[in-house]
Order: C-alpha cells, then sequence, then structure tokens
C-alpha cells in the first residue's frame, strides 16, 4: 500500500522562522504536505511529536489505523528527561540523532553527489591564517584553549564571549572566508550526539574540530574534520592544528570531499527532507506488516 506523501506535525512549528522553515525545506515541498493544522489528523500518513513541546499538551483523542505516531527527539540524553510511564508505548518509532533510532541522519545520503567533480572551490579561499573558537564546553575551558594558542588569533563568538554572530548562512559565510577552522564543541558527550555545528565549517570552508561522541564517520564527509577525542592532550590537538595550518598542501586535503558532494542546501533543509523521507519509508514497512 502506497502512502500520500503527507506528514502531520502534531505539535507547533517554531515561530522562528528560520527553524519553522526548516520543518517545511522548499527543497521538498513536492515531496510532502507538512502542517501542524491538528484538524487534518485524519488526512495525515504520519503524526511526528517533538519531544521539546510535548510537556502540557494532549495527545490525540483519536489515533487512526495506519497512521504511525513519531517521537522527535534532537537534544542530547543529559538534556533529556524521560517521558512519564502514560507515553509507554505510545510512539510506533522514533526520529533522533542516534544511531539505534529507527530514523537518524547520514551525511552519505543526505547530501547528493556532483554529476561532475568540482576543483574550482580550493581557489576560492585566499586568507589562511586564522583560527575560530566557539563557546566552550566546561571540558574546554576558555582559558586553557588561549593558553595552548598563545601568539595565535583565536576568536571566540558566543553567549560567553565579547564577539556575536547571528546564527545565520551570512553571518557563516563571513567568517569562512577568514578563519580557518571551526570548534564544533557540542555541550554534551552522549552516544551520536553531533549537531549541525560541524556543517557550518563544511559549508563555509573551514574544517571542523569536532568534539562530541559519535559515528563520525557516518555524519560527515570523508577525511573532513579533526577528532578532538582522538588527542590524549589538549597540547597534542594544538600541535596538530597548528602543523595543519602552517601546511597548507596537508589542510587542503580536509576540503578533498568538497569536488564530489554538493553542499548547496542548507543543513537544516537536507536533514530534514531526508528524515522526512526515511519516515516515509519507515511507514510503509509498518503498513505492509499490517
Amino acid at each position: 500500500m502506497d502512502i500520500r506523501s503527507s506528514l502531520s506535525i502534531h505539535t507547533t512549528v517554531p515561530s522562528d522562522p528560520e527553524k519553522a522553515e526548516s520543518f517545511n525545506p522548499p527543497e521538498c515541498t513536492r515531496e510532502f504536505i507538512i502542517t501542524s493544522n491538528k484538524s487534518l489528523h485524519s488526512e495525515a500518513d504520519v503524526v511526528i511529536f517533538q519531544y521539546v513541546n510535548l510537556k502540557g499538551v494532549a495527545l490525540p483523542t483519536k489515533r487512526y489505523p495506519g497512521v504511525p505516531w513519531v517521537l522527535a527527539l534532537q537534544e542530547s540524553s543529559i538534556n533529556t528527561r524521560p517521558l512519564p510511564k502514560s507515553f509507554n508505548g505510545v510512539f510506533n518509532f522514533t526520529w533522533s540523532l542516534r544511531g539505534d533510532s529507527e530514523v537518524h541522519h547520514n551525511f552519505d545520503q543526505m547530501y547528493p553527489r556532483l554529476e561532475k567533480r568540482d576543483e574550482k572551490w580550493i581557489y576560492g579561499k585566499t586568507k589562511l591564517n586564522l583560527q575560530r573558537g566557539l563557546c566552550p564546553t566546561v571540558e574546554w575551558n576558555l582559558a586553557n584553549v588561549e593558553d595552548l594558542f598563545r601568539n595565535w588569533k583565536l576568536d571566540s563568538f558566543g553567549g560567553c564571549s565579547h564577539k556575536s554572530c547571528v546564527r545565520n548562512e551570512s553571518c557563516f559565510s563571513n567568517l569562512g572566508k577568514e578563519y580557518k577552522f571551526y570548534m564544533a564543541l557540542e555541550n554534551s558527550l552522549c552516544v551520536d550526539y553531533i549537531t549541525e555545528k560541524p556543517s557550518h565549517g563544511w559549508v563555509h570552508n573551514m574544517v571542523p574540530i569536532i568534539y562530541a561522541l559519535g559515528n563520525k564517520t557516518m555524519l560527515s564527509p570523508p577525511n573532513s574534520y579533526v577528532d578532538a577525542l582522538e588527542f590524549k592532550t589538549m597540547k597534542g590537538l594544538a600541535d596538530r592544528i597548528k602543523f595543519l595550518a602552517n601546511n597548507p598542501k596537508e589542510y587542503f586535503k580536509y576540503f578533498e570531499w568538497k569536488s564530489v558532494y554538493d553542499l548547496k542546501t542548507p543543513f537544516a533543509s537536507s536533514y530534514h527532507c531526508y528524515a522526512f523521507r526515511e519516515i516515509r519509508k519507515v511507514t510503509e514497512l509498518i503498513r505492509r506488516k499490517e
């Protein structure tokens, strides 16, 4: 039984325009009808419940046959409280960052491959002698990081810094023209908790320094990042970064994948379009078993 290409999101779509658009990406509007209109439950193929909006929300009193309910979680387990027992057995499957969820992201399947290899990207970056640091986690004490990169220009952006950067593509694009590295530091070391942070580096020609647990090879382009957890000491990591910054030939090896993958689509749109397609596949499997 083929399902209609419509997804009904039960909880409220974010009020922020940029976040709201990621839930209804223009790149896949021809494939899906995505709505938060609860009156359309009877016409939907899938109902997605966002974990962050479940508190105080009354679940629909009626469930329609063959319409699975999906629980969507995008935060780390440290920042996710267990749901009340009343939710046990309510959802058919989950969509999260964990690899053991029925739906989770996979870089190789999220982005299309270029029909013809592109070699022009390598000539567009002219200022390669700076580094960039984001607001560190508890383990990444800013003073320690600055000490390791003494005599280097290390800029920090975010709520814990005197510099700000509005989180949009224009801001990251400007940073990518100037900085070599992007510290993609997750706020929690939890299984498979790797968010969109590294993608800001990939899209805008900065090498991400990833501080996170999980299967990074599945969630990243090949040879595209520096894994902070591979180093026994912070000094070892700093030495590696300094080596790459001073050796352009080695540094540019981290961008060879850009001649293969097409990253024109923003990460949020690619991620949601891919997730919706995977949800459709799982839904089709569920219906075949019924």
